[in-house]
């Protein structure tokens, strides 16, 4: 099943609205993971939940923008863009960062991602059927 044209611009413009965002997207999904009472990671060590915490926001940051230049252009993540995003399981893997920190950081993301693109559907006065796309379909 295509997109009908209008449908097709109106996601475009919703994918290049979200891509502009990601550094709001990253900053919203840091300020969940503290409004639930969690020290990026739950590290003792400043140092050490500070690199923590920069990789979380950088994550989400490129994730988002990843995801709206999907929508805007059909043009999927790089391979270095999937070395980056990759990243949190080598790091769970090698024991460096709890899966838990990872997924809740993961759920953070797709709640806020979310938000923000009913928030840029409703500016851009976006038919809903658009936004059902990129949670049903990744093509």
């Amino acid at each position: 099943m295509s997109e009908a044209p209008d449908q097709s611009g109106q996601r475009q413009r919703l994918g290049v609205a979200l891509e502009a965002r990601a550094g709001e997207v990253a900053q919203r999904v840091l300020r969940v993971g503290r409004e639930q009472g969690r020290a990026y990671y739950g590290s003792a060590e400043p140092a050490l939940a500070e690199a923590e915490e920069q990789t979380a926001w950088a994550t989400s940051e490129l994730a988002t923008r990843v995801v709206g230049r999907r929508m805007a252009t059909g043009q999927g993540a790089t391979a270095g863009e999937l070395e980056s995003l990759s990243r949190m399981g080598s790091d769970v893997a090698e024991g460096r960062t709890l899966l838990a920190d990872v997924a809740t950081n993961y759920l953070a993301w797709l709640e806020v991602t979310t938000a923000v693109l009913r928030e840029e559907a409703a500016r851009l006065d976006t038919d809903p059927a658009v936004l059902e796309r990129p949670r049903t379909r990744s093509g």
